[in-house]
């Protein structure tokens, strides 16, 4: 096959599929400039995932984050649009706008509180991963002692496939890994996780991970 059928089947392929970016790793402050939405969009991306909180911030500031993100996108409907569905990513890439949804690094955004999941997910909020390196009530972090998934976890997870929020291992420990992939009925995913088979970092995961992400139906995104 030539140089040109090569980039036209290239180019095929990649304008007919949903590109997906499950963790852009925006700052999350109100402050941020989202105007660099934008290359995402020139770029031929069809969804980008934004990180509103993280787990040293404040839930207040998740929420200060989430007004201002939603407020930007609203501003330009012309470019982008806050997906609910991946009907509205195929939507959206076939107007040529870019789809985005929020994501949260660690549930201390949820304060605690279960009823903050439904809210959260209302909000535009469709993937969570359980605690940002360090550990917290929810599970273990990949830089802390790995605890595993306590009570409140179980029911965040539980909660999760309740509303529609998917369930995100990346930044967590291995133990909290696998048991959330044990409770999830639906998809589990690590957003951006690479193999520490080949590069021995606490966050990065095994192998037998990668596997039971693939046994849930779920992705690993690197």
């Amino acid at each position: 096959m030539s140089a040109t059928a090569n980039r036209t089947r290239i180019d095929e392929v990649y304008d007919s599929a949903l590109v997906w970016d499950a963790h852009a790793g925006v700052y999350p402050d109100p402050g941020t400039d989202l105007s660099g939405l934008e290359n995402w969009r020139q770029a031929g991306v069809s969804f980008v995932s934004l990180n509103v909180a993280y787990d040293i911030p404040s839930w207040e500031q998740a929420f200060r984050v989430l007004a201002t993100y939603r407020r930007f996108i609203g501003s330009h409907p012309d470019r982008y649009l806050i997906a609910g569905t991946v009907d509205d990513v195929r939507g959206a890439k076939a107007e040529g706008r870019l789809a985005v949804a929020f994501d949260l690094e660690g549930m201390c955004a949820l304060d605690g509180d279960l009823g903050m999941v439904a809210l959260l997910h209302e909000l535009g909020v469709r993937q969570a991963l359980f605690a940002y390196n360090l550990n917290n009530e929810a599970g273990g972090g990949c830089h802390d002692e790995d605890t595993g998934l306590t009570e409140f976890g179980r029911a965040v997870v539980h909660e999760m496939n309740r509303v529609g929020m998917v369930v995100d291992c990346s930044h967590s420990a291995y133990r909290t890994t696998m048991e959330a992939m044990e409770v999830s009925v639906d998809p589990v995913i690590f957003s951006h996780s690479n193999a520490r088979a080949l590069w021995d970092h606490e966050r990065n995961i095994h192998d037998d991970q990668a596997l039971a992400c693939a046994a849930t139906g779920g992705v690993v995104g690197v």
